[in-house]
């Protein structure tokens, strides 16, 4: 995917600021599905926490580099906003340095059995969810909403991340200090857990985001409105009814009590018909 491709792109290239790498994170998290936004600068003012000169330096940046297009809208012969969207092909090969680290996370045990607490699955548009969160509802800082919003984009499909802390200094250009001072106000907000090892004289981190504070519910909501023209309400409460199934035990039971087969049949033609919805 284009989104995820700029993003390694952006926060591995050492020429680009902190502000500047806040900057693309917001911009990601207004795109469409076509990749286009629409911000005005005093909005992203108030969302990322730069000043209006940074952001408007900062999307200049973003576009001599060839991350992002900045195309001016006017009315009436005069600016009023700007069209920003990804850059289709980029032949810059960034790349995240993380091969080592993902080997110590496999063989380490303390790893795995932090691994093993949780099974949850997140997908790319529940991503794009908690990435807008992050920037309109949640009061927090702007270095803390770099973080989160980099960890939210690094996660694999389970909400977990791995990083070294010295690379990630290096990589969002915060100090090393500020960097874990952020950490641990995330993990204080409870938006975070950690397990961290000292390795060869690393500090590995790997970190779950904690995606029940991102509001799973309001997701939801936002997706019965996509599919509420093409599919009854009460298609609509059967597939929301097997997505909330916890167990096998549960499963069994709702099979036996209401005609599992049939139900399945009916899911089976939402997912075909409209599979960016939730899954």
């Amino acid at each position: 995917m284009e989104m995820f491709t700029s993003f390694k792109k952006v926060m591995a290239d050492p020429e680009i600021t902190t502000a500047g790498k806040s900057v693309f994170l917001n911009l990601l998290s207004r795109m469409d599905k076509k990749g286009y936004c629409y911000p005005a600068v005093n909005t992203m003012e108030k969302e990322i926490g730069f000043c209006e000169r940074t952001i408007q330096r900062q999307t200049n940046a973003l576009a001599e580099k060839g991350y992002i297009v900045k195309a001016e809208q006017k009315a009436m012969g005069k600016q009023f906003t700007n069209r920003y969207y990804l850059t289709p092909e980029d032949k810059r090969d960034f790349l995240f340095n993380d091969n080592d680290i993902k080997e110590v996370v496999r063989k380490n045990s303390v790893f795995q059995d932090f691994l093993k607490m949780e099974e949850v699955i997140v997908t790319t548009e529940y991503k794009h969810h908690c990435l807008h969160l992050v920037y309109r509802s949640m009061k927090i800082t702007k270095l803390e909403k770099l973080v989160l919003a980099y960890f939210i984009m690094r996660a694999d499909q389970e909400a977990f991340t791995y990083f070294s802390l010295e690379r990630l200094s290096g990589i969002l250009r915060i100090p090393f200090f500020k960097l874990r001072r952020v950490i641990k106000t995330l993990i204080y907000r409870k938006l975070l857990r950690i397990s961290q090892q000292i390795i060869e004289g690393e500090t590995v981190i790997f970190a779950r985001i904690c995606i029940e504070k991102f509001g799973l519910k309001s997701f939801v909501r936002k997706c019965m409105k996509l599919i509420r023209h093409t599919y009854s309400i009460q298609d609509i409460k059967i597939y929301l009814y097997i997505v909330s199934i916890r167990t096998k035990t549960e499963y069994k039971e709702i099979q036996k009590k209401h005609r599992f087969h049939r139900i399945l049949q009916k899911i089976q033609m939402i997912q075909d018909l409209d599979r960016h919805v939730l899954f």
